[in-house]
């Protein structure tokens, strides 16, 4: 099964938002498909070596509902700060994470029975783009997104 993270955002469109920000993007790995409570869910990443050298990423997670009730149910906009929108989505944006030694910058944009979850990454004791620099790259690459 493929719920087709990998054609969510394109790896030109990851190239030109991070611009000069990184040293270099990798192709697409997509992963597997996963099934939580009738939830499907895949992600793709995007390697990235940040201008520190070392590696980070920018990833989607795309999650498939099995109707707009079971989307609501989850409450994915829970805890989030209003970003703003894209079109006339609503777009969410999660607080600062630091995840073994990643800092984790991401937001959520919803659509029909889909949600989407766009992440920067990097090691949290060597940051080089800073979290309203990663906010405003996620979102113009979500706007850019095939939801």
């Amino acid at each position: 099964a493929d719920l087709g993270a990998a054609n969510v955002v394109k790896k030109p469109v990851v190239v030109e938002e991070l611009g000069d920000l990184v040293n270099g993007v990798d192709d697409v790995d997509p992963s597997g498909v996963i099934s939580l409570n009738g939830v499907k869910g895949q992600t793709a990443t995007y390697y990235i070596e940040t201008k520190a050298g070392t590696q980070g990423s920018v990833y989607v997670d795309k999650w498939e509902y099995k109707n707009r009730r079971a989307l609501e149910v989850a409450k994915i906009f829970e805890g989030t700060g209003n970003a703003g929108k894209i079109g006339d989505l609503p777009v969410g944006y999660l607080h600062a994470v630091t995840i073994a030694n990643e800092r984790e910058y991401a937001m959520i944009v919803a659509k029909g029975v889909r949600s989407y979850k766009f992440a920067l990454t990097q090691p949290y004791n060597n940051i080089t783009i800073d979290e309203v620099t990663a906010q405003a790259v996620l979102k113009r690459i979500a706007a850019r997104a095939d939801l």
